[in-house]
């Protein structure tokens, strides 16, 4: 309890990760045919999630798939994904 007299308080608080196995899911991208849509599966709690791609070794070099606008915007070639997801 909190008298007047008191400003602050304390209080003991325990953040764990959550327990997930988010599964990315891409269907096969057909340059000039309908765009493909990410999605993810296992993602509870409904975290925020955004996709990233890249193409070669390098990751930090992924964009963001908001990114791809149309069925042509990707060139032909071999693409890696990832998601990032921010918990609630």
């Amino acid at each position: 309890m909190i008298s007047k007299d008191e400003t602050t308080t304390k209080h003991a608080w325990k953040i764990t990760k959550a327990q997930i196995t988010p599964i990315l899911i891409m269907n096969d991208y057909v340059y000039g045919g309908v765009k493909s849509v990410p999605s993810v599966t296992g993602n509870s709690g409904e975290g925020k999630v955004t996709y990233y791609y890249y193409s070669g070794d390098n990751a930090d070099l992924a964009t963001d798939f908001s990114n791809v606008n149309s069925p042509t915007y990707l060139e032909p070639g071999t693409y890696k994904m990832h998601l990032h997801r921010i918990s609630y």
